[in-house]
């Protein structure tokens, strides 16, 4: 069996899985019908939005394109109904892949909603998908519509990634490695922040539209500002710091990588200082990424680790423990260590407790940490603790002499760092899956 194969068979698996806990949850199903989506157009436009398939769908193949159907019942041959448009101000769908062929019972037609309601014996069904005009054609119950109980359990299990998951991110990682190391050179001649996303976007052969996520090309101080979304034209100056935080795509997993570079040699030693022990505080937390860890206290590791390098360097003059009470901590490191990644570069079931979905949201003191689950064989995760200095976070605990202040001024134009690895959770350990491709 090919690993692909193999992969289908554990979908299928968990997707029966599922269907278990909503007996379980009193509200039972005996199938599930999967909606690839809708295609949408722009408020008051003909313009299409572009277009990306509902993941759960997604979790069974690289399908492109709206409309199509996976009808799934245990003990039975999965069905993907594929929607084949013929419309000549679009080219023809592209062949399907065999391998994805070869794992379904495959109906392509021009009307998978007939298709499917002419299926006989599903039982009573589920529809996960947003379209919910598309749900009540197939004579679904508004309440059978992304059910609860049924949602909960097929995130919890997407956590779990097969071998082709798995094989998937590490390929992404390799795709993104080479639009880094392509901006990483391109750096040293001062290129514009725009110019460096074309330069990555060429390299990686992406266009905006296929990125995970936006890419951040940040110069400087725009650093500090976590989801940078400009792309400036103009030459940086005096370019110190390069914070680049871009991914890739590879049959839908994504990467989630971060880099920051110092490219001044004359750069303030308190922040060269800080780059490096950054680093190898990013080093040791994705080796300590083991089954059973977890995330929680991964994240408050990372915090202990960058509030001694703040006391190290002497921006610091307090205790961990009164820098946290103060505030300190939260505004040089505001959001989560890492989040889980897959389909979805924040992806689901980061914060459950179990398959029904009991909530474990994070603690009071760092509410933005997307991932609150024990780690486990399977698991993959991002490691990315982050510095920075932000003056809309600082500017209001200006005054304490727990912090040097003058100091700190001199750090606030390099903006921050964040450096940022995929790393999966083996049986012993961890593999991490982008320092392979970038050391």
């Amino acid at each position: 069996m090919s690993e692909y194969a193999a992969h289908v068979r554990e979908v299928e698996a968990a997707c029966t899985r599922a269907l278990e806990h909503t007996v379980e949850a009193r509200d039972g199903f005996d199938s599930i019908v999967f909606h690839a989506g809708t295609a949408s157009v722009y408020h008051g436009d003909d313009l299409e939005v572009p277009f990306r398939a509902n993941t759960h769908f997604l979790r069974f193949g690289w399908i492109e394109g709206p409309g199509h159907l996976i009808v799934f019942r245990p003990g039975e041959r999965t069905r993907l109904v594929r929607q084949v448009e013929s419309d000549f101000w679009y080219a023809p769908s592209a062949p399907l892949d065999s391998e994805i062929g070869e794992a379904f019972e495959v109906i392509e037609t021009d009307d998978a909603a007939s298709e499917v309601i002419e299926m006989s014996a599903l039982g009573r069904r589920a529809f996960i998908g947003d379209d919910a005009e598309l749900a009540r054609i197939l004579g679904i119950e508004s309440a059978a519509c992304d059910p609860a109980a049924l949602i909960a359990a097929l995130d919890w299990e997407r956590a779990f990634k097969t071998d082709h998951e798995v094989a998937c991110v590490r390929e992404a990682n390799r795709i993104a490695a080479h639009g880094h190391e392509a901006v990483r050179g391109a750096i040293q001649d001062g290129a514009s922040e725009f110019e460096l996303h074309l330069e990555y976007l060429a390299t990686t052969a992406q266009t905006d539209d296929a990125l995970p996520y936006p890419n951040i090309i940040a110069w400087d101080e725009a650093a500090a500002v976590l989801h940078y979304q400009h792309r400036r034209r103009s030459e940086p100056d005096p370019a110190r710091v390069l914070l680049i935080d871009a991914g890739a795509r590879y049959r839908g997993y994504a990467a989630d990588v971060t880099r920051t570079w110092c490219l001044d040699p004359a750069a303030n030693d308190a922040f060269r200082a800080l780059l490096t022990g950054m680093e190898e505080l990013k080093r040791g937390l994705a080796d300590a990424v083991a089954p059973g860890v977890d995330f929680v206290d991964l994240h408050r590791r990372a915090e202990h680790g960058i509030a001694e390098r703040l006391r190290e360097v002497g921006v610091l003059r307090c205790s961990e423990e009164e820098a946290r009470a103060q505030g300190l901590l939260f505004a040089f490191f505001p959001h989560g260590l890492g989040h889980p990644l897959g389909l979805q570069t924040h992806d689901v079931g980061g914060q459950q407790a179990d398959p029904a979905g009991t909530p474990r949201p994070p603690p009071d003191d760092c509410p933005h940490l997307r991932n609150t689950r024990v780690l486990a064989p399977r698991h993959v995760v991002t490691i990315e603790p982050g510095l920075y200095f932000i003056p809309s976070l600082l500017d209001p605990l200006r005054g304490r002499d727990t912090v040097d202040w003058h100091l700190l001024d001199t750090l606030l134009p390099f903006g921050g760092i964040r450096i940022e690895d995929d790393v999966v959770v083996t049986d012993t350990g961890n593999e991490n899956l982008t320092r392979p491709f970038l050391p």
